[in-house]
């Protein structure tokens, strides 16, 4: 059995792990981090140049991301984003990229016997990422990436007991994550599976009840998505995200 179909098993097991337990599981959007070699030829631009710009778009949905509140317990947050990526590709290896956008976020939290939440949505929701190819053999491709940003300017109600407050809530966020992952090409396909670290730090200030802080429950967690494209020059990629918290992103990039 040869080196290429071993790991496109592997691959496909991962995909079959996720379509079964992708509900039962509880970091930020990744994508492929082995884009900058999916995508090698642009639209308008010579692909014999070592650098070439992207533009991309992402839609992320959570489920559930678990947290941890110093003065609170069973603190979780759900809700949906979007954001555009300006992307800088360098010699087909390195993807250095800027992302901007907003988002709607409810959250859930008990501090004694009193049931908070607050629904904030508005402000900006911001980062910086960087992917790196390590190693491509034929169709496979081992990469390395590296996210860190934050939230600001999120704004909305807040409830105690489903009782709202006179102010409403602001958010802030600030968080950072690092992984690894594994691709193998198959036609029009590119199936990838990996691991990811995540920090984050949150505020939620003028409640009246004063300021509360959370912190990432689970650091460390399985990524695993596929990409589809039809040509070297755009791209469409659905990825899912487990333990750290449970979530989709819906992306895609378009090569100049």
């Amino acid at each position: 059995m040869t080196k290429k179909l071993l790991l496109f098993q592997a691959t496909l097991g991962f995909e079959i792990l996720f379509c079964l337990f992708a509900n039962k599981i509880e970091a930020v959007p990744v994508g492929n981090p082995a884009s900058p070699a999916i995508l090698q030829e642009g639209i308008f631009l010579s692909d014999a140049g070592w650098t070439q710009p992207r533009l991309g778009f992402l839609e992320d949905f959570t489920l559930n991301h678990p947290l941890a509140g110093d003065s609170l317990h069973a603190v979780s947050a759900e809700g949906f984003s979007a954001a555009g990526a300006l992307i800088w590709s360098l010699f087909e290896r390195l993807d250095l990229s800027l992302l901007l956008g907003s988002g709607n976020y409810y959250f859930q939290m008990v501090q004694g016997d009193e049931a908070l939440t607050a629904q904030v949505n508005g402000g900006l929701i911001w980062y910086g990422e960087a992917r790196l190819v390590l190693l491509e053999v034929e169709d496979t491709t081992f990469s390395a990436f590296g996210e860190a940003g934050g939230w600001n300017w999120m704004r909305g109600p807040f409830y105690i007991d489903s009782h709202p407050v006179a102010n409403r809530a602001a958010l802030k966020m600030r968080f950072w994550e690092v992984g690894v992952t594994l691709s193998q090409q198959v036609g029009l396909f590119s199936p990838y599976g990996g691991v990811v670290v995540m920090q984050s730090r949150w505020k939620m200030s003028e409640t009246n009840t004063g300021i509360y802080y959370f912190h990432q429950k689970y650091p460390v967690g399985p990524l695993l998505g596929c990409t589809i494209s039809k040509s070297s020059k755009i791209l469409l990629n659905l990825e899912w995200r487990g333990w750290i918290e449970n979530a989709f992103t819906l992306s895609g990039e378009l090569r100049f």
